[in-house]
């Protein structure tokens, strides 16, 4: 409560701001109080199953991450051993906190869905890196702040579900929905801004000695 100053430096080359909006933060709940919110829907278990090709992600924040090609495993549709065929995306382009992909998603009938990855990750050796996901703009549960995908040569699924192997079940009205996929750090956070810190100080130290010895 109070008046503020909110001021916005300019650094380099110009833009147009239309608008400001300050709003509250929204910490999303638990699974268990998203379920528990949701009114029981019908039995939909004969719903077809949406398959979404990756390489369709309809926007992106970066112009760097577009399709590529894959012929390392004939399952990767589309495939062809002899023609380029554009059938994944992400790799080294999709890697840097903040980037994120969207899919524009035509549910058939309103339900409650699991959904299943079918991704490769060897970039980190023996380390899994993370994914924010949003619906329609919104991060449903406090869970999907942070999926995981373990290191893996090969590509395989992974169900997004609890650490006892049970799927999430995410609320999906008839008509279409934003999925957005968004880099974050995961639980690699707190130790890279320590490390920073850390940095930060030696630097520090070098330059009074630089102050005292010179740079010879």
């Amino acid at each position: 409560q109070g008046r503020h100053t909110l001021r916005i430096h300019s650094i380099q080359e110009p833009f147009v701001l239309a608008e400001l909006v300050l709003e509250p933060a929204r910490e999303a709940p638990t699974y268990s109080e998203y379920r528990q919110a949701l009114i029981p829907l019908a039995d939909h278990s004969d719903a077809d199953v949406i398959r979404i090709e990756a390489e369709s992600a309809g926007l992106r924040s970066d112009q760097t991450i577009r399709p590529v090609p894959d012929r390392s495993d004939p399952l990767t549709f589309p495939y062809s051993p002899t023609k380029v065929r554009l059938n994944i995306i992400g790799q080294n382009q999709w890697r840097t906190s903040g980037q994120w992909l969207e899919w524009h998603i035509d549910v058939p009938v309103d339900g409650d869905y699991s959904l299943v990855f079918r991704y490769q990750q060897f970039s980190l050796k023996g380390m899994k890196t993370s994914r924010r996901l949003r619906i329609d703009g919104q991060v449903p549960f406090r869970e999907a702040e942070k999926i995981e995908f373990p290191y893996s040569v090969a590509y395989g699924p992974l169900l997004f579900g609890s650490p006892d192997g049970s799927p999430y079940q995410i609320r999906l009205t008839k008509g279409i929905h934003v999925l957005r996929m968004e880099v974050v750090m995961g639980d690699l956070a707190p130790i890279v801004r320590e490390t920073e810190e850390d940095v930060f100080l030696l630097n520090e130290v070098y330059r009074r000695i630089l102050m005292v010895t010179g740079s010879q």
